[in-house]
Parts: C-alpha cells; structure tokens; sequence
C-alpha cells in the first residue's frame, strides 16, 4: 500500500475510517450510534468528511492512536455498520471489521 498521505477538502491526512450505517437500523438505534460517534469525534478530535468517511490528521509523530481507538470503539458496536474499515496510510495497514 502506497503510505503517502491523502488530502481531502485540502486536510492532509494519514488515517481514515470508513463506518457506513446499516440502513435497516431503527431511530432509536440510529440515534444511539450516532451520538456515541459525535462524542468519539470529539473526544478523539476526528474529522467527518462525509456520512461514512472519517479521518484523523496527525499532529505528531506521536499522534498515532486516536484514529485506532475510533475505530476500535466502533468496532465494539459493529452490529450498527454495514461497513468498517480502518486505513492507516503511514503503517499501509488495513482492517476490516464489517
């Protein structure tokens, strides 16, 4: 895998998370999982590109595992995702957890 850092929206980024809602999910359901990746995102200081796309620009070449620990979080709820992956550009590492 190429580890060259992607761009998007002019973000230079070396991490992305792909996590697609299933699209039979309930509001409730919805609701909930929604609000646990607005806090994850904020917590982690993830940036929402999209609906399913997510990324994590580092700061500093010690400023690998909050991407990881998003997408490790999720991981845990991936009955609500019809898609999981995690991309890290720098390692060319990738797991796919749905």
């Amino acid at each position: 895998m190429d580890n060259t850092p992607r761009t998007v929206e002019n973000l230079v980024y070396d991490f992305k998370i792909i996590a697609k809602l299933r699209k039979d999910l309930s509001n409730k359901e919805k609701e909930k999982i929604l609000k646990e990746i607005k806090r994850l995102k904020n917590i982690l200081g993830v940036y929402q590109v999209d609906d399913s796309m997510y990324i994590r620009i580092r700061k500093n070449n010690r400023d690998l595992g909050a991407a990881c620990l998003f997408y490790l979080e999720l991981k845990d709820e991936k009955q609500y995702f019809s898609k999981l992956e995690y991309y890290d550009y720098i390692d060319g590492e990738t797991e796919i957890a749905v």
